[in-house]
């Protein structure tokens, strides 16, 4: 059987609520093996439309290590994984413990591919400690220390984004404050030596949009005063005589 050539079947499955239709989607992923490309999205969908709770766990195993269904490392395009984390985004905006679940994974080591799937989705939740958990997911020892999506999460979130004399489609950038991201930056920086050096960059980052920008005056220029560690970091220079 080919799913690539029944694509309405796949969303009858997932919509039907039975577990053999939900264990029938499974085993057309596992059979399709490279091909499952070919039937990503359909197959996501179908599979987020089921009612059944063993739906999320078959999602969630393309982003937890412990989720061992035997659906196997299927692979799929870079760009299917917006798709996927926007599904598992909406899943945990609807049920806290997916949400939880999903937050505790970021102190997990994880795969390239898993750590990038996961920053997409961590930034789509609505949890109020959701985009300071997923600092977390920066890594100097990865090709990319900082996860894009964190780096333009953290940008919207110092930099608010404001129409232009009504316009909507020009806005100007405003500062605006986030004192709690920048004293979580600031203990890692100092006590985090994996984290250490995105950490630095982050806090220098935000200090250039402050000078391009402005200062919100609710924000103290230093991370954490109440540390004593002086700021910014001074920087020993030694010179050869």
């Amino acid at each position: 059987m080919h799913p690539h050539n029944h694509r309405d079947l796949l969303m009858a499955l997932g919509q039907c609520g039975s577990e053999d239709g939900l264990n029938l989607l499974r085993d057309l992923a596992k059979q399709s093996d490279g091909g499952f490309q070919n039937i990503a999205r359909d197959w996501f969908d179908a599979v987020a439309a089921s009612p059944l709770p063993e739906a999320k766990t078959l999602l969630l195993n393309f982003i937890d290590p412990d989720v061992t269904d035997g659906i196997g490392d299927l692979d799929f395009p870079d760009y299917m994984a917006d798709h996927l984390a926007a599904l598992l985004a909406k899943i945990a905006n609807a049920d806290a413990a997916v949400a939880e679940r999903l937050l505790n994974l970021t102190h997990r080591p994880l795969s390239s591919k898993r750590r990038q799937i996961l920053t997409k989705i961590v930034v789509q939740i609505d949890a109020a400690q959701s985009l300071a958990t997923a600092l977390n997911l920066m890594d100097d020892t990865s090709p990319q220390p900082i996860p894009y999506e964190l780096w333009r999460a953290l940008e919207d979130l110092f930099l608010e984004k404001r129409p232009y004399r009504g316009s909507s489609g020009s806005y100007t950038l405003v500062p605006r404050a986030a004192n709690d991201i920048k004293q979580r930056l600031f203990e890692m920086a100092e006590k985090d030596p994996r984290r250490t050096r995105a950490a630095y960059n982050l806090l220098g980052q935000i200090e250039e949009w402050r000078l391009q920008y402005g200062r919100p005056r609710s924000e103290p220029r230093h991370p954490a005063y109440a540390s004593g560690v002086p700021w910014p970091p001074q920087i020993e220079i030694q010179l050869k005589e």
